[in-house]
């Protein structure tokens, strides 16, 4: 849909086609509504932000500047782990994932929603992008299905712990702009947290550190997913063959033909 479209079936709550189909329009109200959304873009902010919501795999998540806008392509990451783990023998036994920067919690919440029975625990560094989580969960009355973290990824996949928190699979869509990039996005993006972008002088901090840590948290046989930047193939290809623990690696291309998510399985 357009940005018109958009805001005119968020405010009206109805279909693209209901607005042509049955000639909605908007009243007096509701065009103060519409005027004041699009102030806001003008301004610079993020349609979603302005609009206080967004949808992924068909669900309304709201979203706000405390967290990442979800984009359309981790709707493939999705779906890419959905197919693995459908035919994996390790989720047969045991049906817990680990999101790490759950931040809105779409991937989660598209995961509980393809996959029950199956529950989550959900990381991140930032308390407000897990307070939206919440009520994005609460939402879905999927409170009871995922245990939320506060935590820096940086400390906490350095702990150990019991055989009792390994989980069957992992998935992460961690900042990944080099940080010289960070100046040339557009200027919307930019309004987006700084947190969810920056990955560091090469963009490769959070999989350098992920990749590293993860295993003791993986049952044998447990999978890991992320997305990456469209340049990073190669390299996380490397970094997991240099690991020593990780098989089947594959680097899957998004809509645009693009290098975009990487898996890969624990050695058995």
């Amino acid at each position: 849909m357009t940005a018109r479209e958009l805001i005119l079936t968020h405010i009206l709550r109805c279909s693209r086609a209901d607005l042509y189909i049955k000639g909605l329009h908007l009243n007096e109200t509701q065009q103060k509504i519409y005027d004041g959304i699009i102030r806001r873009i003008e301004a610079g902010e993020p349609l979603q932000y302005a609009l206080g919501e967004c949808e992924f795999m068909g669900h309304s998540l709201k979203v706000d500047s405390r967290v990442l806008i979800p984009r359309p392509e981790t709707e493939l990451l999705v779906e890419i782990i959905v197919e693995t783990l459908q035919t994996s023998e390790i989720f047969k036994s045991s049906r817990v994932g680990l999101d790490i920067g759950v931040g809105s919690g779409n991937i989660t919440i598209g995961l509980l929603r393809s996959l029950a029975p199956l529950h989550m625990t959900g990381l991140d560094v930032s308390m407000p992008a897990l307070d939206l989580c919440r009520e994005n969960l609460r939402r879905h009355d999927l409170e009871g299905s995922v245990n939320l973290i506060h935590g820096d990824v940086f400390v906490w996949l350095g702990q150990k712990y019991s055989d009792a928190l390994k989980f069957s699979f992992m998935v992460s869509n961690p900042p990944y702009i080099k940080r010289a990039n960070l100046e040339l996005l557009p200027a919307d993006v930019k309004r987006e947290p700084v947190l969810a972008l920056d990955g560091g002088e090469d963009g490769l901090n959070f999989y350098v550190h992920i990749i590293s840590h993860v295993a003791h948290l993986l049952k044998p046989g447990g999978w890991i997913f992320f997305e990456i930047g469209e340049d990073q193939g190669k390299s996380l290809d490397n970094l997991l063959t240099m690991h020593g623990s990780f098989v089947n690696i594959s680097i899957i291309k998004d809509y645009n033909q693009k290098d975009r998510f990487v898996k890969a399985q624990l050695i058995l």
